[in-house]
Parts: C-alpha cells; structure tokens; sequence
C-alpha cells in the first residue's frame, strides 16, 4: 500500500515571506537602535514627555487653587495629617482601656413592632 503525496500548503509561501519580512526588520532595527542619533532622540522625547507632564500638572494646580479645589498634593498633606491623628487617637485609646479588655459599642434599641398578625 503507498501513501498518497503530501497535499501542498497554500500557507506555506505567506510564512516563508513572513519570516523574511521579520529577519529585515530585525536587521535594520538593530542597526537603528544601535545608532547614538537613536538614543540622543530617544533621551530628547522623553525629556519633552517629562516637560509636557510638568506643565499639565502646574496648570491643573493652578487651576484647581483657582477653583478654590484641594490639588492632589493638598489631599495628600491631609491624609499624612489624618493617619497622624488617627495614630495618637489610637495610643489614647490604649492608654485608656486596660489590657485584655475589649472595647464594646453600646446596645443599638431594636425597633418597635407595629405590624400585628393577621386576625382568623
């Protein structure tokens, strides 16, 4: 019994130049990012990115101060301030319930039954 002729791939022409097109592309960016023209403008972009990010952040305080809003780090001093306080509160809290003792809310009142049954 002979087994029959593999069947041809209608694939096999678009991988080939795939894997071409990638092995190009591979060459000639490595010789881009192996240039220093490449990383003196890389560092340049970035450069202007940090900038541009500076401006937007300096503008919205302003703008925001101008709103009479809290900017981020407004928020951010207060909450330090609020983790303070909540810290010392806690000590006092220590200091004023004796060890082991476990502080208890006071009983919250159950509310009034109006609803009667229904009558037979």
């Amino acid at each position: 019994m002979t087994t029959p002729p593999p069947s041809p791939d209608p694939f096999g022409f678009l991988r080939d130049a795939l894997g071409q097109w990638e092995k190009l592309a591979n060459e000639y960016g490595s010789k881009i990012v192996a240039s220093p023209d490449f990383a003196r403008t890389l560092h340049k972009t970035g450069a202007v990115g940090l900038q541009a990010q500076a401006a937007s952040h300096e503008g919205m305080a302003k703008l925001l101060s101008l709103a009479n809003l809290p900017s981020r780090t407004d928020l951010e001093v207060i909450a330090e301030r609020l983790a303070a306080v909540e810290a010392s509160l806690a000590r006092i809290e220590a200091a004023i319930v004796p060890p082991g003792a476990a502080p208890t809310a006071p009983a919250r009142p159950k509310p009034a039954r109006t609803r009667r049954p229904p009558s037979p």
